[in-house]
């Protein structure tokens, strides 16, 4: 499967994807939800970086997240997810950043760094190239354990 055919695949299954939104700001967190539910995506949301550890689970899809948040911090929540295992592929989506800033999420494996406001487009094509990395990222997983399989069985 060419990569433009598995990108039109995952467009026409974006609701077996969970795409958890983490943002301290009640407000950002509605607006991301509905333009996100509007466009096939299901969304769950959460108001600190706590909360969303908390309900972490390993459901297919990826985290939409806010920089500054008070008590942890977006780039606390990636290195904390990072720690426990989440293989959740990240978004930030921030007011707040300085390319210093938006390079160390990156270098920590963030798939994207976009300002509020946010493009439409441009958060669609985000959280599509995330949920791709999430599915490479098990499948390889899924290949590792296969060729596990094999060593025993043999």
């Amino acid at each position: 499967m060419t990569d433009s055919s598995h990108k039109r695949q995952l467009g026409q299954s974006r609701n077996r994807f969970l795409i958890r939104l983490v943002d301290d700001e009640p407000t950002v967190l509605s607006a991301l939800s509905i333009l996100l539910e509007c466009a096939g995506w299901r969304t769950k949301t959460f108001t600190s970086a706590e909360a969303f550890l908390k309900a972490a689970d390993a459901e297919p899809g990826c985290v939409v997240l806010d920089l500054l948040m008070p008590s942890m911090n977006g780039l606390e929540l990636q290195d904390e997810m990072r720690r426990r295992s989440i293989q959740l592929p990240i978004v930030f989506v921030t007011g707040h950043a300085s390319i210093d800033t938006a390079v160390s999420a990156m270098r920590h494996g963030a798939v994207h760094f976009l300002q509020k406001p946010v493009d439409r487009e441009k958060l669609f094509k985000a959280i599509t190239e995330a949920c791709t990395e999430f599915e490479r990222i098990h499948d390889s997983h899924a290949l590792s354990d296969e060729e596990c399989l094999k060593r025993y069985i043999n």
